[in-house]
């Protein structure tokens, strides 16, 4: 699915195949292992889980929160996923950075996904969020 010269390159045959989304997860997880992402999900904006690691979800309120405190007319200060609440940090239309404290929460928009993940390290938190953006911006070239 990504090949290594290109450092991102998306599978032309992504599809709605849970497992070719399972990997392209994995791959924003693991593929660089030094920005600390720990958990995370791809969700269409239907609020449709495409992939999410063990024990990480999103509820359709959830998703909605996330989806205001990205609207820059209705900004929002706190945001609570999984229980946890997090301090918006930054918001742009596409997207978001919010801490609890303990971990970063970055969630990128494409067109048609969110992507979400947590990232254990401050120092390491705007490299990741631009890693997820990067990953983001390839969706929309693939139309998603």
């Amino acid at each position: 699915m990504l090949g290594p010269m290109e450092g991102i390159a998306l599978n032309s045959n992504v599809s709605k195949n849970g497992s070719s989304w399972g990997q392209l997860l994995w791959h924003i997880l693991h593929d660089k292992p030094e920005l600390v992402l720990r958990k995370g999900a791809m969700l269409f904006s239907s609020g449709e889980v495409a992939a999410a690691s063990y024990g990480f979800g999103i509820t359709s309120q959830e998703l909605k929160a996330i989806k205001e405190a990205m609207d820059s007319s209705n900004h929002r200060e706190t945001i609570h996923i999984q229980g946890v609440t997090y301090c918006v940090k930054v918001t742009t239309p596409n997207t978001l950075l919010a801490w609890n404290g303990g971990k970063y929460l970055i969630v990128c928009r494409s067109k048609q996904l969110y992507l979400v993940a947590h990232c254990a390290s401050r120092s390491k938190k705007d490299d990741a969020r631009k890693w997820l953006t990067r990953f983001a911006s390839k969706l929309v070239e693939q139309n998603y």
